[in-house]
């Protein structure tokens, strides 16, 4: 097996480049008739032979699990790259906490985070936290502390969406490999991340709950991130083209280090790129589906890497 290194991973991400919907694929897409004809212009573009939305979807987790694997056996330097892969080990845990709850069986979890679902499955059935990393061992003890005697469900999703900022902030702190446009796209998106959580909440008039919510990493207080918010987006738009535009900046930072040549960017680029592309073959598809205009679906899309 070859070394691995960053030339390593930048060779094989060049020799699959190609294999990325480009922008004029995902416009023709938009011009499908029907999610039939869709299916049909998906299968000439590399994605197989499918005839259902069941299919689609299937078709659509065997890529992020390659693409995840992909991260994963290429990757030069891991303790940066899974830190795109850490929220995967949140969902399973969220799945694993919720169904303990309510008294029901988790459903399947995912196999694409850094540690092994089944052995988060053992320690949350278990009540075995000496088979989870410290973090999330004490993490999950806080979420049974906050949920015990009726507390809200709630506490599941804050408590692990903070776990995961944080290490992603602490881990980033100890490197010293770390380009800055990395530093850069996650702090941007601990501020985003709030900023939607702030907004939702003051709509909801829960204005209150919105700093137990919020997550750590960011360039701006949590308390201020209204107040003091140094982003080109609008805050009073609606929220869904203030997503679509925080998201096409987040791009953007990596997108400008997709030819670096000496650290993890072109990877990491590659891997946003199939999931992206797995993002916009999925709301097209559910919107042809559905019989949704074309303008309207693609309001939603976001902007494409390759």
């Amino acid at each position: 097996m070859p070394q691995i290194s960053h030339e390593f991973a930048i060779g094989r991400v060049r020799a699959l480049e190609s294999t990325l919907l480009k922008q004029d694929v995902i416009e023709k897409l938009l011009t499908a008739q029907d999610a039939q004809e869709a299916f049909r212009m998906l299968a000439e573009a590399g994605w197989g032979e499918i005839s259902s939305r069941a299919e689609l979807e299937q078709a659509a987790e065997n890529r992020q699990k390659e693409a995840c694997a992909f991260l994963k056996e290429c990757s030069a330097d891991p303790v940066l790259t899974d830190l795109f892969l850490l929220q995967y080990d949140m969902l399973n845990l969220k799945v694993l906490l919720k169904a303990q709850m309510l008294g029901k069986p988790a459903q399947r979890l995912s196999s694409n985070g850094p540690t092994d679902p089944e052995k988060l499955r053992a320690a949350i059935e278990n009540h075995d936290m000496s088979l989870l990393p410290a973090e999330y061992a004490q993490t999950v003890q806080a979420v049974r502390e906050k949920c015990a005697d009726g507390g809200s469900p709630a506490w599941v999703d804050f408590l692990l969406d903070q776990l995961c900022f944080r290490l992603i902030a602490e881990r980033l702190e100890k490197s010293r490999r770390c380009p800055q446009a990395l530093r850069e796209y996650f702090a941007c998106q601990a501020d985003f991340t709030n900023a939607r959580m702030a907004l939702r909440m003051q709509k909801l008039g829960l204005e209150g709950e919105y700093l137990r919510a919020a997550v750590p990493g960011g360039k701006v207080a949590p308390g201020e991130i209204l107040s003091a918010w140094p982003y080109p987006m609008d805050l009073t738009e609606d929220i869904a083209s203030l997503e679509r535009e925080m998201d096409d900046y987040l791009m953007q930072l990596i997108k400008n280090h997709r030819y670096d040549v000496d650290d993890v960017m072109p990877l990491v680029g590659f891997y946003l790129a199939r999931m992206r592309e797995i993002s916009a073959v999925r709301l097209i598809v559910t919107g042809k589906a559905v019989g949704a205009a074309e303008e309207g679906i693609r309001s939603r899309l976001r902007a494409t890497y390759a």
